[in-house]
């Protein structure tokens, strides 16, 4: 078949669903497709066999994207539109697989092309603007608004293609008879580069972490990611094991100063490391030279994409028990706690002081990660979803 993949993200940056763009053109070029991706003007150069890259038009005074709702991306999204719409006028195409926002559009243009469109569901985007507590976006004539495109876009769609369990039953709500493929973020971090020790070795040794057991936290510090969830339980954990270390990794610059100011009204900072965003290649060290891997999203029901590369490393894991995280992870492979910070802190402490368990979860982890979330699961689950559009 030959694909239009619409995707308005930044592209190629090394951050979630630009990674998951790369992972889906690549495995959809392997399993014989031809594709043209459209995304924004912005990104890393990046290539593919059996994919053409498109960019929007360049727009000299934007250079970053910031995740998330924004007029910025709202303004970017009519020039993907645009390129879109050229692309189809020339060429003819058996399918538009539409990533988040570029389904909506993919609707618009179905009914011009009367081709194909499959809606690569990666969120819900009521949800998100709800998450995001943006005094603008969660007003309600927007997440009216919001919710009224969303249902558009499903019952539009041929296939809707969801990340998680949690969206394809919003899918089949809102459309019973709506198909709809289940396909899962997968890992997207090298399991083990050849500098894994060294890196560990050195990063230890730059933030003068010693001996001392570590709980590492890695990804954005958006409000729904519950970082003040893991900064409020570390004072129980600290009481359990005085010399325990959180190393906290991520968030944009101008949130450190917050997070920064927290820790210091909490008096935790000599059990803290708060170290803003580092390049993907070190988070295999990352979660390496932890005892402890942290999840504690306290909103929002897809699962986060570290989750799958968490489990890949083989360091114990500790998450809340909501549906966000339940609909991957169960107690076999992981802890999960309440979320609220003495249950958090009751998890974190009790993984700390039982190697056994951190072992075992650990071990538990990676076999169950490689066999339902590796790159082979993933390409054999898009296959599947394909070989359903090729019917109609």
């Amino acid at each position: 078949m030959k694909i239009l993949l619409i995707a308005p993200q930044p592209f190629f940056e090394k951050r979630g669903t630009p990674l998951a763009v790369s992972v889906l053109s690549r495995a959809l070029s392997e399993l014989g497709h031809q594709i043209d991706l459209v995304t924004y003007h912005i990104g890393d150069p990046w290539s593919c066999p059996s994919v053409n890259h498109h960019r929007a038009c360049h727009i000299p005074f934007i250079r970053s994207v910031k995740k998330g709702l924004s007029a910025v991306k709202l303004f970017l999204d009519i020039f993907v539109f645009i390129k879109a719409l050229g692309l189809l006028s020339r060429s003819h195409y058996d399918c538009i697989h539409g990533v988040e926002e570029g389904a909506m559009m993919g609707v618009v243009l179905k009914s011009i092309f009367r081709v194909q469109l499959v809606y690569d569901m990666d969120s819900s985007i009521p949800e998100q603007i709800r998450d995001s507590n943006s005094p603008l976006w969660c007003r309600a004539p927007f997440l009216k608004l919001a919710e009224l495109l969303e249902r558009w876009t499903i019952k539009h769609s041929d296939m809707v293609v969801a990340v998680c369990p949690a969206l394809r039953e919003r899918v089949l709500m809102i459309s019973p008879d709506k198909p709809v493929a289940l396909l899962e973020d997968i890992p997207v971090v090298e399991k083990a580069p050849a500098s894994l020790e060294a890196d560990k070795e050195r990063i230890r040794s730059e933030l003068s972490l010693g001996d001392a057991p570590c709980v590492v936290y890695t990804g954005t510090f958006e409000n729904y990611q519950g970082i003040d969830l893991l900064l409020d339980c570390i004072p129980s954990v600290v009481r359990a094991q005085q010399n325990v270390i959180f190393v906290l990794v991520g968030g944009q610059a101008d949130q450190l100063g917050a997070v920064q100011c927290r820790v210091d009204t909490l008096g935790i900072g000599v059990n803290s490391r708060i170290l803003g965003r580092r390049p993907m290649e070190e988070m295999p060290a990352f979660m390496a030279l932890a005892d402890v891997l942290v999840s504690p999203r306290t909103l929002g029901i897809n699962t986060p994409m570290k989750l799958y590369s968490y489990l890949q490393s083989g360091t114990a894991v500790v998450a809340t028990r909501l549906m966000t995280h339940t609909q991957v992870l169960n107690d076999s492979v992981a802890v999960l706690s309440a979320a609220t910070p003495e249950g958090f802190a009751a998890g974190i402490a009790g993984l700390l002081q039982d190697v056994e368990q951190r072992e075992r979860l650990g071990s538990a982890a990676v076999e169950y990660v490689e066999t339902n979330f590796s790159y082979g699961a993933f390409k054999e689950k898009l296959r599947h979803a394909y070989a359903r559009i090729v019917k109609q």
